[in-house]
């Protein structure tokens, strides 16, 4: 969570450039980015033809490729964490430099539509009960198997669930920012893209406020997956946080990324765990059959999830 000892913002090194701030903008689009310029530039472009006035804060944590010069580009204003922090952390840091109070954070790997930040802001001024909304990726996605499966996963998850949500989706979700000043922000001890999202949201709901999943809002995600990523994210990013949290919490509710599909992941992310380093003392050449055969099985599961629909 962000507190004031911890924002990171100093009057020498929070700014790297000029605010690209139109005219009374109505909300601050906030995105985090390490090392992103592979898609940074396809991202800032269609945010730039949106049609509400808007401003973009990149929050940069410790990149050491072309995305600060990307974002300065665009005339985005630029801060950084000072080292890298984490996406939590550096949300944190772009929220506090936000001058509206609609906080809008998108990943740096999406594509928005021109009316879709246009759409968030009707919607919030629509509902002034509603703290927060969040949106779905589009059935589009990179070429590739896992890229693919990946995308239509989580669109087909985000059209099916329930509108009424007790989480949230940073990947592109809008909060007030009055709410999120008093939530604390993130929690900071994820420092690696994890659930801090979901933990937002579960905080959220907890404190009574009203968090919407709306499936029109459609984005592009632009992220081409890897066999290995998509391990590190499961496992050991998300499905061994989620356990915490629940524990922690007492309760996850049966929505969205928290699925009773979800919590067999966290199940199956203790047996990877178990056999693995079983398997790593007792045979080290079989090390990976364990990890191998779980994630497949992880796989067909959600396959047989779909066809059952």
């Amino acid at each position: 969570m962000l507190r004031d000892e911890d924002s990171g913002v100093t009057e020498d090194s929070g700014v790297h450039g000029d605010s690209l701030t139109l005219t009374s903008p109505l909300v601050s689009v906030v995105i985090p980015v390490y090392n992103g310029s592979r898609y940074l530039q396809d991202s800032l472009q269609a945010l730039a033809n949106s049609t509400v006035a808007f401003e973009c804060i990149v929050c940069d944590d410790g990149s050491t490729d072309r995305s600060v010069e990307i974002a300065q580009s665009f005339s985005a204003k630029v801060v950084s964490t000072n080292g890298r922090r984490g996406p939590a952390f550096a949300r944190n840091i772009g929220a506090a430099h936000a001058t509206t109070n609609l906080l809008l954070f998108m990943d740096a790997d999406v594509r928005v539509r021109p009316d879709t930040l246009g759409r968030v802001v009707e919607l919030m001024k629509a509902d002034p009960g509603l703290s927060a909304v969040f949106g779905s990726y589009d059935q589009s996605a990179q070429e590739g198997f896992l890229s693919e499966y990946r995308n239509l996963m989580h669109h087909f998850v985000h059209q099916h669930s329930k509108r009424e949500a007790h989480t949230f989706w940073s990947g592109f979700g809008a909060i007030r920012k009055d709410v999120f000043d008093r939530m604390h922000g993130f929690d900071t001890k994820y420092r690696s893209p994890a659930i801090e999202d979901i933990e937002l949201g579960v905080r959220l709901t907890q404190a009574g406020h009203r968090v919407t999943l709306e499936p029109t809002l459609q984005i592009q995600h632009l992220k081409e997956w890897t066999f290995s990523g998509m391990l590190m994210s499961d496992v050991l990013d998300r499905g061994i946080p989620w356990t915490e949290l629940a524990l922690r919490s007492g309760r996850l509710p049966n929505d969205l990324n928290v699925t009773i599909g979800q919590r067999l992941s966290v199940a199956l992310a203790f047996l990877i765990t178990g056999v693995a380093i079983t398997a790593l003392i007792l045979q080290p050449r079989l090390f990976l059959a364990p990890l191998v055969g779980v994630v497949f099985l992880l796989l067909a599961f959600y396959q047989m999830r779909l066809i059952s629909k």
